[in-house]
């Protein structure tokens, strides 16, 4: 690039030579977004039957003046515009250059262009519409917020510390999701967005039903609700566990199997050897001997 002769051949095509450090988003990704979308309209152009007979260069050109009469969608104005300070020019050519060319600019030429924006409209829309229909793919719909939330917390270093820990809600700010928490610690943030916040576990309904009609009181509590290893689980049973409490025989004896029938139809998995938390005192005195009748 020190070359005079490269310097002057510069110089008259007005071309400016910008240096950057390499794999630099900063300085790069403009260039190649241009790249990217200038590609785009050629390959829109080449597609389309006014410009089939065309070369290169012409649809080069065309593509060009459709770059810099493009709205763009942060600024809201065109390149032209911009660059050269003229607001709602409808005109693809500089104003300067508009007096000269007025008895060449046919109605080809704006059937070609007005064909070229219907192409990029359309094609932005197909587009966009695409990646709405993709994002509400995923879509969720607003949670309840109760008093107290789990947050995810930010900068785990540690594997052994809990990935989300426990606020209390103070108030919601807005409709989009913002919350004002009570933080326990200096460095948490008081206002969250509802997307750090751990979401309920996902339950069916007819699932629900279900687990309704088992606790349920008023009904039959010798009822058999399960009936699976020989075992018979009761709706008596099952009522014990409303309290968080396991003390119950068949419901221990129903969970070991579950446990043994998961390591059995998982093989990769590491084994898994359950029994029941009573035989502790016989397994830590007389060992295994004295309690594996009695385990899975």
């Amino acid at each position: 690039f020190n070359s005079e002769l490269l310097k002057e051949l510069l110089t008259l095509h007005k071309i400016d030579i910008h240096f950057t450090s390499t794999q630099n988003p900063n300085s790069n990704s403009p260039i190649e977004r241009f790249h990217s979308t200038l590609i785009e309209h050629l390959k829109l152009l080449s597609n389309s039957t006014e410009f089939k007979t065309e070369d290169v260069l012409t649809k080069m050109k065309y593509a060009m003046l459709a770059y810099n009469n493009s709205i763009h969608s942060i600024t809201k104005m065109t390149p032209f515009e911009i660059i050269h300070g003229h607001i709602e020019n409808n005109s693809p050519i500089e104003i300067d250059l508009e007096q000269r060319m007025l008895n060449e600019y046919s109605s080809a030429h704006k059937n070609k262009i007005k064909r070229l924006y219907d192409l990029i409209f359309n094609k932005t829309n197909q587009e966009k519409e695409k990646n709405i229909q993709k994002q509400n793919e995923k879509r969720e719909e607003i949670i309840e917020i109760p008093e107290k939330v789990f947050v995810k917390t930010k900068q785990i270093q540690d594997k052994t510390k809990p990935k989300y820990t426990q606020e209390k809600v103070v108030r919601k700010l807005d409709d989009k999701g913002t919350l004002e928490i009570k933080p326990r610690h200096h460095n948490t943030k008081s206002k969250i967005h509802i997307s750090n916040v751990k979401r309920p576990r996902k339950v069916k309904t007819e699932d629900l039903s279900k687990y309704e009609s088992a606790i349920d009181e008023e009904k039959d509590p010798l009822e058999k609700i399960i009936q699976k290893f020989k075992l018979d689980i009761l709706r008596l049973d099952i009522i014990t566990l409303k309290g968080n409490n396991w003390v119950n025989d068949a419901i221990i004896n129903f969970y070991m199997e579950l446990l043994n029938e998961e390591s059995k139809n998982h093989s990769e998995n590491i084994k898994v050897h359950a029994f029941s938390s009573f035989l502790y005192t016989s397994l830590k005195g007389g060992g295994y001997e004295r309690a594996k009748t009695h385990s899975r």
